[in-house]
């Protein structure tokens, strides 16, 4: 048995997810009301204003409106001034709206909130940060949203068999699927500071790439919801080093991201051989395991020689070094 560790894995029913999910909002809707609408564009600051003044009568319908994942979103996005009017055009109109966006695709009854997107409303959904990515347009790569539904069941059945704490977190870190396009051959997939709960996948006939990319980037989420509460390292965010997921010289903070992704990963890799499941019998799945736990080792490695950690992010990096020697 995997022991349960900060951030890492969770315990069955561990709160910290949804803990800080439920602290976001309040950054969110902070932000919200918050926010210098003379900053926009004439026609959209009075608009957004008139909003604002509403809300900032009853902070606490501000603070529910920031568990739809539109408005918090949108409201994150704010404090980025590139974007902030796409997040305030956004905004208008889904509080003009009055009622969340119902355009989602169900994708499986084991998780009856979770979508898949027909319409992407990220105001930064084109910001890309891989060199080996161009963009997250929504794309369903000639496939049904049925073929997509199941493919992801799929995926979602080998997390809930090997890993069943974290699946089960997964109704709190996993909330809507934009849809990438399809590629036999390798996948791609992404996630968002802003946005947490969504996630950019890639369609595989590969349920464990699936499985994979889905622990990944709702691991990514987590680490993303703490970073809006607490800095986690307090390295110059102008460092860069080698990192053992990229081809490019990453921010510590990536190299981070990546162990904190990838560690969950292997422990799915360790309880799928454990349970001897059908994935894990392909011929090339010894050869992804040991590529992963490689990978790891490096990247604990490098974080050992360079992070400066706070308090919390010691916790978060010892978690990791923890959970790193129970399955390598």
């Amino acid at each position: 048995m995997i022991a349960a560790g900060f951030l890492a894995l969770p315990a069955v029913d561990d709160p910290l997810a949804a803990t800080l999910r439920t602290q976001v909002r309040a950054v969110a809707a902070r932000a919200l009301l918050g926010f210098d609408a003379r900053r926009l564009p004439a026609p959209l600051a009075a608009a957004f204003a008139g909003h604002q003044a509403r809300l900032r009568r009853d902070r606490a319908a501000a603070l529910a409106l920031c568990a739809d994942l539109d408005v918090l979103i949108g409201a994150l996005v704010l404090a980025s001034p590139p974007h902030a009017a796409a997040a305030a055009r956004g905004l208008i109109a889904r509080l003009d709206r009055g009622q969340p966006y119902d355009d989602g695709v169900p994708i499986t009854p084991s998780l009856p909130d979770l979508t898949l997107a027909r319409v992407d409303r990220n105001p930064i959904a084109d910001l890309e940060a891989h060199p080996d990515k161009h963009g997250n347009a929504l794309d369903l790569g000639g496939h049904a949203p049925a073929a997509w539904a199941a493919a992801l069941t799929d995926a979602l059945a080998a997390i809930t068999a090997a890993l069943p704490a974290l699946a089960g977190e997964l109704a709190i870190t996993l909330e809507r699927v934009v849809p990438v396009g399809f590629d036999r051959e390798r996948h791609l997939s992404c996630s968002y500071r802003e946005a947490p709960g969504l996630v950019y996948l890639s369609l595989h006939p590969d349920p464990l790439t699936l499985a994979e990319a889905i622990v990944h980037e709702t691991q990514h989420g987590k680490l993303n919801l703490l970073s809006w509460l607490d800095p986690i390292l307090a390295n110059d965010p102008a460092e860069r080093v080698p990192s053992p997921a990229r081809p490019d010289l990453r921010p510590l903070f990536g190299v981070l991201l990546a162990a904190h992704a990838f560690i969950p990963v292997a422990a799915l890799h360790h309880q799928l051989a454990a349970l001897h499941h059908p994935l894990a019998a392909t011929p090339s799945f010894d050869r992804r395991r040991r590529q992963v736990l490689d990978g790891n080792a490096a990247a604990l490695a490098t974080l050992a020689s360079h992070a400066h950690p706070t308090a919390v992010g010691a916790k978060v990096i010892a978690a990791l070094v923890d959970l790193h020697a129970q399955l390598a």
